[in-house]
């Protein structure tokens, strides 16, 4: 699930960097996206994993 994540964020900038030329978006904007998706995921996951305990 996580490497598929990965997989689609790389994919969708590449996508925007091919397509854009010289006006790319913000690779900071990239960054924290993804930062926040993954952090997201990793909390979900530790509340998920104390909820069976």
């Amino acid at each position: 699930m996580v490497v598929g994540l990965v997989a689609g964020m790389v994919l969708l900038f590449d996508s925007s960097n091919a397509r854009g030329g010289e006006t790319q978006p913000s690779p900071w904007l990239f960054v924290m996206v993804s930062a926040l998706v993954i952090s997201v995921l990793l909390i979900g996951h530790r509340l998920g994993n104390r909820k069976d305990r």
